[in-house]
């Protein structure tokens, strides 16, 4: 992928450091999904976490909302949700009741209720599920606080996302990765998340590096490079 044409910085929303763009962003119309790469938007890296980032005035969460609804095909929704309940439950039967962080699909919710998890209004739950939330807010800390306050206690948080462990700068990353700066606001590493984790009141009890496969509403199947884990309130 090119380097953008002009020099700007961004700063980091971690450690306020600014960074120079060097990687070109993406963007994905709401309707068509056709993807078209960025002239003057795009990410930073910083290394007080080995984090990319772009601006968070790029990030528009409502298309992105819309476009999951609209788009992302139910069966995907539901695999993936299933296997995450599949898998907490697999370690800790004792889970009984689901709380979705991100909000932005009611079939996730259904799934959840239909594998006989209590899904009703409560003010803590067993399990929160978080795939594909924490690189697309503004303030990551602040969202734990949340989280952690929402469990019971010493009950489980399941996250997934974006893994920047599979970048290959030795391709076109516009194919391989989840360079949409209109998406993903910042973009992690599983080690790096999982210390942060750790300095916000939880404890890692399960993780991987994984390469999941899916069919698309095309029936094409494609590789989505992410991490998953499951954290512990603490």
């Amino acid at each position: 992928m090119a380097k953008p044409p002009k020099r700007i910085l961004q700063n980091c929303p971690l450690c306020n450091q600014p960074n120079e763009i060097f990687m070109q962003g993406l963007v994905r119309s709401l309707y068509s999904g056709t993807v078209q790469q960025c002239e003057d938007r795009g990410y930073s890296f910083c290394n007080c976490r080995n984090i990319f980032y772009t601006d968070w005035k790029n990030i528009n969460i409502f298309n992105f909302k819309e476009r999951f609804r609209n788009r992302l095909p139910k069966e995907i929704v539901e695999t993936e949700t299933s296997n995450a309940i599949d898998l907490v439950k697999s370690i800790f039967p004792d889970v009984e009741s689901f709380y979705d962080v991100f909000k932005i699909d009611k079939k996730v919710r259904d799934t959840a209720k239909n594998k006989g998890m209590k899904v009703d209004k409560l003010k803590t739950y067993d399990l929160l599920y978080a795939s594909y939330y924490f690189n697309r807010v503004e303030n990551i800390p602040r969202e734990l606080k949340k989280c952690h306050a929402k469990l019971n206690q010493n009950k489980y948080m399941y996250i997934s996302m974006p893994n920047t462990k599979y970048i290959d700068f030795d391709r076109d990353n516009s194919i391989d990765f989840d360079w949409y700066v209109s998406e993903n606001y910042t973009l992690w590493n599983l080690d790096d998340f999982t210390e942060l984790l750790e300095e916000n009141k939880f404890k890692v009890i399960e993780s991987k590096n994984g390469l999941a496969k899916y069919k698309t509403e095309n029936k094409e199947w494609v590789w989505r490079k992410d991490f998953q884990l499951i954290a512990q309130k603490v």
